[in-house]
């Protein structure tokens, strides 16, 4: 455990000084000052701090060229102001979940910037026993392949929801059509599902 003092944060057009106590990596208070604290403390007053820019890509992964990775993220996100990189692997069974996430962190064991890793997976696959395994393995969000509307009506809503109770987890879609009507659909479509079921998971189109 250990004490950022005075830290002075940029949210919007507002800059704030703080102290933040942060416990095993994670930030767990952030208070104007923590007088009664005898920890290790870290001044941080001549820096600014503000919140990281994340940017999605999902061909990291497959690049295995260690010279042209470490191009890639220079240019594509480094140059950008880019702190966070957030990509996902791709899992077609749910008994590989784990393995695709492992081979995905391989990848990036070099990178030099913070990296999320989320899935993506075909709609035949949310299911309770499936989301449970997310929430297991702490994940950050799941894409969703979804090739027409009557795969909506298949998912267990109400299930979904009692397995994912106490964590949230996003959950992104493709647009099942590449037409004007068929992307409006699709959007209108899960968002009617999202608001009728009250599900923890939000289904968007792009």
């Amino acid at each position: 455990m250990y004490i950022i003092e005075n830290a002075n944060i940029l949210k919007g057009e507002r800059l704030t000084s703080c102290s933040i106590l942060v416990t095993e990596d994670r930030i767990t208070t952030v208070q104007g000052s923590l007088p009664h604290y005898r920890l290790m403390k870290m001044d941080v007053e001549p820096f600014f701090m503000t919140p990281t820019f994340v940017l999605l890509n999902s061909t990291i992964p497959s690049i295995r060229s260690f010279p042209d990775m470490k191009k890639c993220l220079i240019e594509q996100f480094l140059l950008k102001g880019c702190t966070t990189l957030f990509t996902y692997a791709n899992v077609l069974y749910e008994n590989e979940l784990e393995e695709k996430i492992n081979e995905v962190k391989t990848s990036l064991i070099s990178c030099p910037i913070d990296f999320i890793i989320g899935v993506k997976i075909p709609a035949r696959l949310i299911t309770p026993n499936f989301i449970r395994n997310c929430k297991k393995n702490k994940l950050p969000a799941i894409f969703v392949e979804l090739t027409n509307q009557d795969e909506l009506e298949k998912i267990p809503w109400g299930w979904i929801r009692e397995a994912s109770f106490s964590f949230q987890l996003p959950t992104f879609s493709n647009n099942f059509s590449s037409t004007k009507e068929g992307t409006k659909g699709s959007s209108v479509e899960m968002e009617r599902y999202h608001v009728k079921r009250k599900n923890t998971c939000t289904l968007r189109g792009n």
